[in-house]
């Protein structure tokens, strides 16, 4: 009787809680027109800059480049509202040496 080597791990790892699906939307904060580069770009983990940047090199290529922008606008939603956290407050911490009184 022949057993298989372990790899190492002596119980099993829990599954990883789910994901909720990802959603394309319009941005609401990177914007330069409609938010549609600002969206797609956060959608696809990428910098806005390349994906406004590929957006108008692209129009020297024949094709509905400013069509598709226009409908992606209509069609997009736009990100839900979230408030902006709340601004903490520094804690003052005390001086690191205190003065000395003069007696």
């Amino acid at each position: 009787m022949s057993q298989q080597p372990s790899s190492g791990a002596t119980g099993s790892v829990p599954p990883a809680a789910p994901q909720p699906p990802r959603r394309l939307y319009r941005s609401r904060t990177d914007r330069v027109i409609g938010g549609v580069c600002g969206g797609l770009a956060a959608y696809f983990d990428v910098d806005p800059t390349l994906v406004r940047v590929l957006a108008v090199v692209s129009l020297v290529l024949p094709g509905p480049q400013i069509l598709a922008y226009l409908v992606a606008w209509i069609v997009m939603p736009e990100e839900p509202w979230q408030p902006a956290p709340a601004p903490q407050t520094p804690v003052a911490s005390p001086p690191a040496n205190p003065p000395a009184a003069d007696h």
